[in-house]
C-alpha cells in the first residue's frame, strides 16, 4: 500500500498522510471529520501528493515514491548531498531511512508479483474484483449517526463505519453535504426508507421498468430529465431493460 508512512508522526489513514500534508492537498478537519480517514477524499489527496512528487522529482517514480514515504525534503536532500560527492542520485544509491530502503523494492516487488502472478512457481491465486462499482455515495445535509443510517440501508453498523471512518465521532455534521458510502446493494433499500428521505440532499424513489418503457417517457412522467435519471443510476447509455430497477428523481 503506497503511503506507509509520511512522516512517522501523526500519519493517519487508508494512505497513512499527516495534518498538514493532508490540509495542503485539499483534506478537510473538524470536529467529528479527518479527512486523512475518508476514504475518497484521502484518495484523491494521495493522488494529488503522488503526482505532484512525480513532477517535482522531473518524472522520477522511485524518488517520487521514496519522498512520499519519507518526506519530499529528506529524499531532496540526498540527491544534493550524492551529487557533491561526485555519485549517482539513483534511489538505490541515496542514503534514507532503512524503512524506505525497504520500503520501495517491496513495493515493486508486490507490483511485478501482481503482474506476472501466473509466471511463478508457486501460481498464486487472487480473488477476482469485479471492474464496477461496490458502493454509491449519497449527501446527507444534517447530523445524523451512522447507526441509523446503516438500519436505513439495512447493513450493519460495523460496516457502514468500515466504509465510512471519516466520520470519528460516528455521526454526519450538521450545516454541510456529508458524503456517505453505501454498499451498491443496498442503495434500494435505503431509498426505500421513508425516514432516510429526512435527512438526505436528493431523494429518489425506486421504479421497477415495464416492458416499452423508455427514460425520455420515465422523464417526462415523473418531471425529471433524461440525464438526471442517467447520473443518479451512474449510467453511460441509455438502454434500460423490463425488471430493471431504477432511482428516480423526487420533485421537492
Amino acid at each position: 500500500m503506497f503511503g506507509q508512512t509520511l512522516t512517522n508522526k501523526g500519519a493517519s489513514g487508508l494512505w497513512q498522510i499527516t495534518a498538514p500534508t493532508g490540509k495542503s492537498f485539499g483534506l478537510e478537519y473538524w470536529q467529528g471529520y479527518d479527512g486523512r480517514r475518508d476514504v475518497i477524499a484521502s484518495t484523491h489527496a494521495a493522488l494529488d501528493l503522488l503526482e505532484y512528487l512525480h513532477d517535482k522529482f522531473n518524472g522520477n517514480w522511485l524518488h517520487a515514491i521514496a519522498a512520499y514515504n519519507t518526506g519530499e525534503a529528506r529524499v531532496r536532500n540526498a540527491i544534493k548531498s550524492n551529487k557533491k560527492k561526485g555519485i549517482s542520485t539513483d534511489f538505490w544509491y541515496l542514503e534514507l531511512p532503512k524503512e524506505t530502503r525497504l520500503y520501495v523494492p517491496k513495493l515493486l516487488a508486490m507490483a511485478d508479483i501482481v503482474k506476472h502472478k501466473q509466471e511463478y512457481q508457486y501460481q498464486l491465486d487472487f480473488a477476482m474484483i469485479p471492474a464496477s462499482p461496490a458502493v454509491t455515495k449519497v449527501i446527507v445535509n444534517n447530523s445524523v449517526r451512522l447507526k441509523q443510517i446503516a438500519k436505513h440501508a439495512d447493513i450493519s453498523s460495523k460496516q457502514l463505519y468500515a466504509l465510512n471512518p471519516g466520520y470519528t465521532a460516528g455521526y454526519t455534521l450538521k450545516n454541510r453535504d456529508n458524503i456517505v458510502l453505501l454498499p451498491k446493494n443496498n442503495i434500494e433499500a435505503f431509498y426505500n426508507n421513508i425516514d432516510s428521505r429526512l435527512y438526505v440532499r436528493h431523494k429518489y424513489f425506486i421504479h421497477k421498468i415495464k416492458i416499452g418503457e423508455s427514460l425520455s417517457e420515465l422523464a417526462h412522467n415523473n418531471n425529471t430529465t433524461v440525464s438526471r435519471i442517467k447520473q443518479a443510476n451512474e449510467m453511460s447509455n441509455s438502454f434500460i431493460i423490463a425488471g430493471q430497477r431504477l432511482l428516480i428523481p423526487l420533485i421537492d
